[in-house]
């Protein structure tokens, strides 16, 4: 039972969850916030319940997904990383999964792809907990996974990327998503790499550039004198005017 003073929880999410469905994400986003600092509250005075348990991991998916479309995509892993965290049994749980990989169909009706488009208002509260054996369902945890590995791969961290489809490839060996996740991934990876070197090319050419003029300087600047002319005499015009090459 919650005091007096506090906000119920429960009912801060519904009506978050009814803003996100109306696409006032940000409004959903503090309702979500606040519903997540009650429970914590609760839970400091020493009554964890599976309740509050149960609702503060299905906060963090939706506070994930909110990261995840607003393109705060280290916000969006740190809520997942929160939620692995404190899954005691999560390895355990993970094994199962990955050794009864049709154990638990259809437990999941709505999904999100990978940019973070949910199509249920409702769909992280139907898909948070389950009352069998652990606490979070497959389809869950996939998500969990599919969204850090976008995140990782906006951040351009491949491996990390790579390492989180590995995990719902795992689960789920025909997942789409991570299917399509995952050729997007090798895609931009040789794009990136592409675009590195080209910016090491350059910054190479500039580096050489420059050497260069100070050596053909050195060479046409009588002993005795500064590039600017004889020593003690005001820099000539042209030095002044010599343009620098930088890198763009």
């Amino acid at each position: 039972m919650f005091l007096s003073e506090d906000l119920d929880p429960e009912e801060l999410k519904n009506e978050a969850n009814i803003k996100w469905g109306k696409g006032e994400i940000e409004d959903a986003n503090t309702l979500w916030s606040q519903a997540l600092k009650q429970c914590i509250k609760y839970s400091m005075r020493g009554y964890p319940t599976k309740k509050n348990r149960d609702m503060q991991l299905s906060l963090r998916l939706n506070l994930s997904l909110y990261h995840l479309k607003k393109k705060e995509y280290v916000d969006c892993i740190n809520q997942c990383n929160i939620i692995l965290d404190n899954i005691v049994n999560v390895n355990d749980m993970f094994s199962y999964y990955e050794n009864n990989i049709d154990s638990e169909e259809g437990t999941c009706e709505a999904t999100e792809t990978g940019e973070g488009k949910e199509t249920d208002r409702d769909a992280e509260e139907d898909c948070a907990t389950d009352s069998g054996r652990y606490i979070v369902k497959r389809d869950t945890l996939i998500k969990i996974f599919l969204r850090r590995a976008t995140s990782f791969l906006c951040l351009h961290d491949f491996d990390k990327c790579g390492d989180n489809i590995s995990l719902v490839r795992k689960l789920d060996p025909q997942n789409g998503e991570a299917l399509t996740l995952e050729r997007k991934m090798k895609l931009e990876e040789i794009d990136y790499e592409r675009k590195q070197r080209e910016m090491y090319r350059k910054m190479y050419q500039a580096r050489t550039h420059t050497q260069s003029t100070e050596d053909e300087m050195n060479e046409i600047t009588p002993k005795g004198e500064t590039a600017g002319g004889p020593v003690g005499s005001e820099p000539c015009e042209v030095c002044e005017d010599r343009e620098v090459h930088e890198v763009g």
